[in-house]
């Protein structure tokens, strides 16, 4: 399988994702998660050190949902 990353899905379009909605009365599954927003950054490098069939390049703009930890 050369040229296949060993460990790694396949890379398809970046898609938006978000945290999915909580039904009423989850207080205490929630208790202690932070909220972490959404937003934009740059993932992957270009740099000659990185591995393309690993997904570490080209570098490309990414959007994340918001979500808790």
């Amino acid at each position: 399988m050369e040229g296949k990353a060993c460990c790694t899905p396949a890379r398809e379009a970046a898609t938006l994702v978000s945290a999915p909605p909580q039904p009423p009365g989850n207080a205490d599954a929630l208790r202690g998660l932070i909220s972490i927003p959404g937003g934009e950054f740059t993932m992957g490098t270009d740099s000659s050190e990185g591995f393309e069939a690993d997904g570490e390049g080209p570098a490309r703009r990414v959007t994340v949902g918001a979500f808790r930890i």
